[in-house]
């Protein structure tokens, strides 16, 4: 394995303004793992795929829990968790048509301020 890189943060803020994909790394003594993030006005839908392709991990969206509620979206209760442990939302599907596996919660678009559910 290659050595790992780290960025200073004025370039991590400078990238991430300018839609770039950055690598967020956990801190050793937790997961130790990296989340591929993008700023979320840059999303695309050839990003997600990019992310979904090359990552091969869980698409998550960073959003509030009263937004969430307003799709009925619930909350995974978290097991052995400790303070430091983020809440994460139960799966659901983007667009009718479009699922990822046996995925709950109905279809619904999520990125306007005046989204509802449809089902």
């Amino acid at each position: 394995m290659g050595k790992t890189m780290y960025c200073t943060l004025e370039v991590v803020v400078k990238d991430f303004c300018a839609g770039k994909f950055l690598i967020l790394v956990d801190a050793q003594e937790r997961e130790n793992e990296g989340d591929r993030i993008v700023a979320a006005e840059y999303v695309s839908g050839d990003k997600i795929n990019r992310m979904l392709l090359e990552a091969r991990g869980m698409l998550h969206l960073a959003t509030t829990e009263d937004h969430l509620d307003r799709f009925g979206v619930g909350l995974i209760e978290p097991h052995n968790a400790d303070h430091a442990t983020p809440r994460l939302g139960l799966p659901f599907a983007a667009l009718a048509g479009i699922t990822m596996g046996g995925v709950g919660g109905g279809p619904c678009r999520v990125d306007t301020p005046d989204s509802r559910p449809r089902y």
